[in-house]
């Protein structure tokens, strides 16, 4: 059984076929929710790694230059824009890392990471309310630059709006976002510079 709503699915370990089979269903229902809500499919690959090594490993191998910190997650999951895959760790991931990863799929690459990674954990904590179980624990930093931001994007302009917004099909003049959004638009090397400056 391959997830009707991915690419290509490659283990970079032995799997047994019983921990298979779970992998493969947790991407299947996480995949399912997004087309539900979104009304959009994920094409991209995935990935899946056993450990912190191997998780490590395609990291840096995709970083190009590019700070970790692109990788909020990195250590349990990422999605690679530029080649259409999503990275998991499976020993440390948990539903909702499947969840988050595949959200990120449906938005437009052309937004700049700040905001693709605000709208990802936004609509993962939307998708999970029905299920208070699988919400998980992040840092507080995480709501203050990602979620609390869209948060305010979604109190001025409507969920619905943002949820367009989030899958490219509706767009937000610069001169109407609120203030404490704003940073989401930056080019991302202004993003990280400022919350540099700001820590």
């Amino acid at each position: 059984m391959r997830p009707s709503s991915l690419g290509k699915i490659d283990f970079l370990y032995d799997c047994d076929e019983v921990e298979r089979q779970k992998i493969l269903y947790m991407l299947e229902v996480a995949g399912q929710m997004v087309i539900d809500y979104f009304g959009k499919k994920c094409n991209f690959d995935v990935l899946v790694c056993d450990g912190g090594w191997c998780m490590e490993v395609q990291t840096i191998s995709r970083e190009r230059g590019q700070t970790a910190r692109t990788h909020s997650t990195k250590f349990l999951a990422f999605t690679d824009y530029n080649l259409n895959e999503i990275v998991i760790r499976k020993d440390s991931a948990k539903f909702v890392h499947y969840l988050h990863e595949m959200i990120h799929c449906v938005i437009p690459k052309k937004y700049p990471n700040q905001l693709r990674e605000g709208l990802a954990w936004f609509f993962t904590l939307q998708l999970i309310k029905p299920y208070p179980y699988l919400r998980p624990n992040y840092p507080m930093w995480i709501a203050e630059i990602y979620i609390n931001p869209v948060k305010s994007l979604v109190g001025k302009f409507g969920v619905d709006f943002i949820k367009d917004f989030a899958v490219g099909t509706a767009s937000i003049e610069e001169s109407a976002l609120p203030e404490d959004a704003k940073d989401l638009f930056l080019p991302e090397e202004v993003f990280f510079r400022k919350k540099d400056q700001a820590s």
